[in-house]
């Protein structure tokens, strides 16, 4: 679709501060960018203003590398060039503007059903799940990685093209209000609550913020949308439920809509085969992973695909091409190790799930946890992390290591939960569990590692690789 300056007039409205730059002909959904230094040739600056930069700085570079033109704000006239000037388009606010450009956008994918889901643990998991589903019917569009706030919504929103059958994205959120504000965005047809727990809690300072917070995909998505609720969670169904819209339920719950009956897992084959029921038939599939959640999220992404109309063959075809994604229990092997990367995030849900899981795919294997801190946990932090340690003291485990902010906590709840205390390494940081790697990997047959992304244990997986105990 091309379109015109008309179109941007009615989508920007009173935000407008300047005449529309009709010199050149207006820009396309994907000829926004806000990267002065990779910006494609002919594609339109995007200079957004945040707390440690100001992307207006960078409109001069944007222009000599190839832009056609750029919007800008009020408070900006003189960070540019005066010769660029006709080619700039002023507005109140550059990423009040992104985000209307990308609703204006959202109202002409009438073809494209567009899914959104939120959720504490597994949405990118589970939205890569949703992809396989989507692909196996038709052409989809996928959020890139955690595109997931109030400026990557609208980047994704510009990417699904109107040959797009299905698209999913995906919803993050610090406060109350924001997943509000991205339904208003990106309009979904289909909203997916997957779950709620304590990630991220000390940013909403009490659980019931946060599950106000995450309701918001439930209650101001679209009259029209279909909502897909975990069902073995009350607090999450019933106010589905009161909403009027349609709800399909997924879980383990017996009035699930799509129920899971029993899973079997094959360590050997690194598989978790599920019995899944829909309508009173029952569905076999077979997952490339050994996750302990893994089955619920398969669960949620086939809710997802019969909310779009998709048959549950096809979409249970398309879910078992799905693999784990790096720092999502990925799986790797050396020549004497196996190590599996669980460091995408972590929680203290996602993280009992993550060691439950590793030790039952790998039993009777010497297991060695390397764990890094849950961060944004707030007041409550070192109680969730003793909590873990409390937790593992009944599970067998080989070698416990820490890493970083209050992980040493994950140590002291251990030590307080077994009669008989053991040695536990705690490093600071990453860097020196690297120096110590030899310790780290003391008599381990199987590494596990987690923690959250800051934590960055992302660097000494590298390191193994590197070191080629990793291939």
């Amino acid at each position: 679709m091309i379109l015109t300056w008309q179109d941007y007039k009615k989508w920007l409205g009173d935000i407008t501060l300047s005449s529309m730059p009709e010199k050149q002909p207006a820009p396309s959904a994907t000829d926004w960018c806000s990267d002065s230094r990779t910006i494609p040739v002919g594609s339109w600056f995007l200079p957004i203003r945040g707390e440690l930069f100001d992307g207006h700085k960078f409109i001069n570079t944007a222009m000599e590398n190839g832009a056609k033109g750029f919007i800008y704000d009020k408070d900006s006239l003189y960070d540019f060039h005066e010769k660029y000037r006709e080619f700039g388009l002023m507005v109140t606010d550059t990423l009040l503007a992104y985000q209307q450009i990308a609703a204006g956008w959202r109202t002409t994918l009438s073809k494209t059903r567009i899914a959104a889901i939120t959720g504490s643990v597994g949405k990118t998991t589970t939205k890569e799940m949703i992809a396989c589903v989507f692909r196996n019917a038709g052409h989809c569009f996928s959020t890139s990685g955690s595109f997931n706030n109030e400026i990557g919504v609208p980047k994704s929103v510009l990417a699904i093209k109107k040959t797009d059958d299905y698209a999913i994205l995906e919803f993050g959120a610090k406060r109350l209000g924001n997943i509000k504000f991205l339904c208003d965005i990106a309009k979904p047809d289909i909203a997916v609550l997957l779950n709620v727990g304590v990630a991220h809690l000390g940013i909403f300072g009490s659980l019931d913020n946060l599950r106000n917070t995450k309701l918001e995909i439930v209650r101001d998505s679209p009259k029209h949308a279909i909502i897909v609720v975990h069902r073995d969670d009350e607090k999450n169904f019933i106010p589905a439920q009161q909403t009027g819209k349609t709800v399909i339920s997924f879980g383990k719950h017996r009035e699930s809509d799509v129920r899971i009956l029993k899973t079997e897992v094959d360590s050997g084959k690194g598989q978790t085969r599920i019995e899944l029921q829909y309508k009173a038939k029952v569905y076999n599939a077979t997952l490339k992973s050994c996750h302990n959640a893994f089955p619920v999220n398969a669960a949620a992404a086939l809710a997802t695909g019969i909310a779009a109309g998709i048959s549950m063959d096809i979409a249970i075809r398309g879910l078992e091409a799905f693999e784990p994604v790096a720092g999502r229990f990925k799986v790797l092997r050396g020549p004497s190790l196996i190590a599996v990367d669980d460091t995408y995030n972590a929680s203290p849900d996602s993280m009992k799930a993550g060691i439950l899981s590793v030790i039952e795919q790998f039993p009777g294997k010497k297991v060695n946890l390397l764990l890094g801190g849950m961060l944004e946990l707030g007041d409550e932090s070192a109680k969730m992390h003793e909590e873990i340690g409390h937790f593992l003291a009944n599970h067998p485990v080989n070698h416990l290591v820490t890493v970083g902010a209050d992980a040493n906590f994950i140590g002291q709840g251990f030590n307080a939960s077994i009669k008989n205390p053991r040695e536990i390494k705690h490093f600071a940081t990453v860097e020196e569990a690297v120096k110590s790697s030899a310790n780290v990997l003391d008599g381990a047959e199987v590494l596990f590692v987690k923690g959250s992304n800051g934590i960055g244990l992302t660097q000494f997986l590298t390191h193994l690789k590197t070191s080629g105990i990793l291939l």
